[in-house]
């Protein structure tokens, strides 16, 4: 009878290299179930009583579905909800007769039961956590096999949305009979004298019916040149699993401790002998991470840190709650470019993926099972979140980005809250003794609240002066290290003008010495259909950057409130620039050593492209330190601008500052529409005008004149895509003229006459434009007397074709061919009928299978044997290549250096020859491939 317990997935990483006593290290036997699926909703439940999961029913009416994916993401179910059925038919490769097969899931939204060849094997009831079964005495081993998936995204968390379907990846794992399910690695760091010993619990399985002998050996290296072998030989029962713990110390000269500026990673790699291919791959890091609680410190490596970051929704308009990997990547990017260093980053546990990219970029999160609000899951009696702690703690073990657990948030009304804290942190302390433990309270205001059993105190808290209760938090609380998992004010828009009063807001919670940091509720704007979600659109508009990742005005306010030091001021005379560092207080948010940081000065021309700069690279600069100034020289004429940028170790631009010699100089394009804006009436003053202009270099702002006759009134200067003029006369011709704007003063359009049309609504305001697999998305904002949105679409042949659809916010347009280029308009009608004029034209080139587009190469900029190379990034990309050569040689003579990154700006070089010419290139790696090459630039 074949097991199918659910169990952990042990979701690896494979790599290349030769393991010891020359076992090679291959990838294992995996098979993606990925792609293209058969998909059928099933609104009235007939799925499971019409047998809907046998091979042979016919399935000619269902539709195609991409996973993973999101049926939302599709125009006519963006508001299912309830139970989707997904198929798919696979042959097994020839040569897996014999072996043992487990199938992965990574995440199905929210329950889901899955069959095989029409055999039940089990159910899920987690969206956000991986589960497997054993599946090899159901396969068919010489003819297709029949996969059914029922997923029902009824279940509703909180204010997120509850994106349906089968989310993430789905793999078939072969194996030779014997199995290790997973390792735990537990180092233990002594900071002070920098050395760590490291222990690895093996959890075998032995899916044979004999007993086994598991023999091999596990490989522990790093980049810094360290490497060793520990072998191993057990015995395992028929049938049975058996767990082993090696145990080793790792000496002074080859720890390198993880750090969040400096996020070192070691690598252990278990192969088994008699199966010649890795059985796991893990990365871990060595850190400490300790709550001084006499003194309210929290201390990473023995080293006071006092650390700022943002919370994250896991999902984004386009791309659901997938999380492809350039989505991922993006935004732990954004996060670290905000200095956010350490948080309670989601309610929702994370993808292998991120966790991974978290512990390569340096973030600590405290990781939670979503449990929230007043909820009858916190319950000491009931095992699901139980069940839920224990495949959370055991899947993310090893991930250093992990420093605690979470076992709910915001749980004080409910009447057994108290009850299931006290439990669960106890439970959670069993499966793993090295982390904090904890619950977010929202009620610490009060003396008896449930933060009495955690060790590090995580409250939320809202309004514009958070003092007084974080006082009283305190005095309530007085032997917790405090931080705010959640603080902010509301929502505040979601437009790119958008911002609140963020420096108010955190000087209220600076200077208490026992609250230790803060994340602010939100990274991002999220889709929500929640009570009071504010905006049309669905967008609930908390983040500093919107559904899209486009930054409002917030992004750049917290980027100078959370940047490592309090201020960098450049004074500018003639062709020298004083530039001076003023240091972080002892107790100011944030407040860390900031070692190893760069500045990189570049002057730039009208286009905005470096004409000269330069590297200065700043001495460890501590909190309480004095302020450190230092000048740059230059000999170059007719810049346009100096930009001064505060770069981390890993080269995340923190801080920026740009001087302006001269206001903007390039032409300004645009396109104007007038309308009408109210709905069954035209009376006077109801007629408005929408202005789409085109950015251009060195402006910082745009604005509106216009006027009847003469151009005297203004709109208020705005950084979003698109301006609004209300308040005018309709059935008459207005002059319209956009202004660029920056600290040097204003250039001016072409004036242009607008008529407003009575007869017709403005277009709707388009945001954001992004290619996708054979198609594209549009978004647009929503206003609360629309009733549908129309695209208008045609192909280089000119062949037209209109879709419409009521989803506020997003339309999504399919069925077109990749790498072809369509253009394509968006219109909106109204509840009564009425419809808008059709807006600006936009070209758009499906993106799937195509490779990038380089990067746009910048400049380069030399500092003895170092050297910054500056660029724009490219969308969807997952890493760039550098390449650099000594001018004269050689074509094949390039060396390669990779940037795992999406949102960066600058590579840097540390190995060049001194008093030698270097030649610089670069592309784009994504999913599909590497772009070509750019110019060569030289220095």
């Amino acid at each position: 009878m074949m097991d199918l317990r659910l169990k952990i997935s042990a979701f690896v990483f494979c790599i290349s290299l030769f393991f010891g006593n020359g076992f090679p290290l291959l990838a294992q036997d995996e098979f993606s179930l990925n792609g293209t699926w058969q998909f059928k909703t099933d609104p009235n439940d007939l799925g499971e009583t019409e047998a809907w999961f046998l091979s042979y029913v016919d399935r000619s009416g269902w539709e195609e579905m991409e996973v993973p994916g999101n049926w939302d993401l599709y125009n006519a179910y963006a508001h299912y909800v309830g139970k989707g059925w997904y198929t798919k038919t696979f042959s097994l490769p020839s040569d897996w007769e014999g072996k043992s097969v487990i199938i992965n899931f990574e995440g199905v939204y929210h329950d889901c039961t899955v069959w095989l060849n029409g055999k039940k094997l089990g159910d899920n009831n987690s969206g956000f956590l991986p589960f497997e079964f054993e599946v090899t005495d159901l396969l068919y081993p010489d003819q297709e096999n029949t996969l059914t998936v029922r997923a029902d995204n009824t279940f509703k968390r909180g204010a997120i949305w509850n994106w349906g379907g089968i989310r993430r990846p789905v793999t078939l794992t072969a194996f030779d009979g014997l199995r290790i399910i997973r390792q735990h690695i537990t180092p233990r760091v002594d900071a002070g004298k920098k050395e760590a010993e490291v222990a690895i619990r093996i959890f075998f399985e032995n899916l044979n019916a004999e007993s086994t002998v598991a023999e091999g050996e596990v490989l522990l290296s790093a980049g810094n040149g360290y490497r060793q072998v520990l072998p191993f030989s057990t015995s395992i029962s028929a049938n049975g699993e058996k767990e082993i713990v090696l145990t080793t110390p790792i000496k002074k000269k080859d720890v390198r401790l993880w750090h969040f500026d400096d996020p070192f990673l070691y690598e252990s790699a278990i192969i088994l002998k008699t199966q010649q291919k890795p059985a796991v791959n893990d990365a871990f890091g060595l850190r400490k991470v300790e709550l001084d609680t006499a003194n309210y410190r929290l201390l990473l490596n023995g080293e006071s840190v006092r650390l700022m970051g943002l919370n994250l929704v896991p999902d984004a308009r386009t791309t659901g709650n997938t999380l492809p990997l350039w989505q991922i990547k993006r935004d732990v990017d954004l996060l670290k470019s905000l200095n956010g260093n350490f948080a309670r980053l989601s309610h929702l546990p994370l993808p292998e993926e991120m966790l991974n990219y978290l512990d390569q970029r340096g973030i600590l999160i405290i990781s939670e099972i979503p449990l929230w609000g007043f909820d009858s899951l916190a319950n000491p009696d009931n095992d699901v979140p139980f069940n839920w702690l224990d495949r959370l703690v055991n899947w993310q073990y090893n991930h250093p980005s992990v420093v605690g657990w979470s076992t709910g948030n915001e749980l004080g009304h409910y009447p057994s809250a108290d009850a299931y804290v006290k439990k669960s942190i106890a439970y959670a302390r069993t499966l793993d003794s090295t982390r904090m433990v904890t619950a977010v309270s929202h009620m610490a205001n009060s003396a008896d609240d449930y933060i009495q059993y955690s060790d590090m105190g995580l409250i939320n808290k809202y309004g514009k002066n958070l003092a007084p209760v974080t006082r009283l938090q305190h005095a309530n609380h007085p032997g917790k290290v405090l931080f705010y998992s959640e603080y902010g004010i509301g929502q505040f828009g979601e437009g790119l003008d958008a911002t609140f009063a963020i420096n108010p807001l955190l000087d209220s919670i600076r200077n208490f010495p026992y609250l230790v940091g803060a994340s602010i509720w939100t990274y991002n704007d999220y889709r929500s259909s929640y009570d009071n979600t504010q905006q049309f659109s669905e967008n609930r508009p908390w983040g500093v950057v919107d559904v899209y990742r486009r930054k409002k005005q917030a992004f750049f306010d917290l980027q100078k409130e959370h940047a490592p030091v309090r201020e960098m001021v450049v004074d500018v005379l003639g062709k020298t620039a004083n530039i001076t560092v003023f240091p972080r207080t002892v107790l100011d948010l944030p407040a860390h050593p900031v070692s190893a940081y760069k500045i990189v000065y570049q002057l730039l021309d009208a286009d905005e492209n470096p004409t000269v700069g330069g590297i200065e690279n700043l001495p460890t600069i501590l909190p309480g330190d004095n302020p450190l100034s230092f000048k740059i020289d230059w000999e170059a004429e007719g810049a346009h601008a100096l930009k001064v940028s505060l770069l981390t170790p890993q080269m995340d631009t923190v801080l920026d500052t740009v001087i302006y010699f001269r206001k903007p100089v390039q032409k300004i394009q645009f396109n104007a529409y007038g309308g009408r804006t109210l709905h069954n009436m035209i009376a006077p003053k109801t007629g408005g005008i929408r202005v789409f202009y085109k950015k251009i270099p060195h402006a910082t702002h745009y604005k509106v004149k216009y006027g009847k006759n003469q151009l005297d009134q203004e709109t208020v200067p705005s950084i979003e895509v698109f301006l609004d003029i209300d308040s005018l006369d309709v059935d008459q011709t207005y002059m319209v003229q956009v202004v660029a704007i920056n600290a040097l003063g204003e250039s001016l359009s072409e004036p242009m006459a607008v008529n407003i049309n009575s007869r017709q609504f403005l277009p709707p305001g388009v945001r954001h434009v992004e290619a996708t697999n054979e198609g594209f998305f549009v978004g647009y904002a929503s206003d609360e007397m629309d009733f549908l949105y129309r695209t208008r679409y045609r192909d280089e042949h000119g062949d037209e074709k209109i879709i419409q659809s009521r989803t506020p916010g997003l339309m999504a347009v399919r069925g077109l061919t990749n790498g072809k280029p369509y253009s394509f308009e968006v219109q909106r009608v109204m509840n009564n009928n009425s419809s808008s004029l059709w807006g600006k034209t936009y070209t758009v080139i499906p993106d799937g299978n195509q490779k990038p587009a380089p990067p746009t190469l910048k400049g380069a900029f030399r500092n003895g044997k170092e050297v910054v190379v500056s660029f724009l990034p490219v969308g969807k990309a997952i890493a760039y290549e550098i390449q650099y050569r000594e001018s004269g040689t050689s074509e094949d003579n390039w060396n390669a250096v990779y940037l795992n990154r999406t949102e960066v700006y600058f590579g840097h070089i540390n190995s060049l020859k001194p008093n030698r010419s270097y030649e610089f290139r670069m592309a784009t790696i994504n999913e599909n491939g590497k772009s070509d090459f750019t110019k060569v630039i030289g220095i």
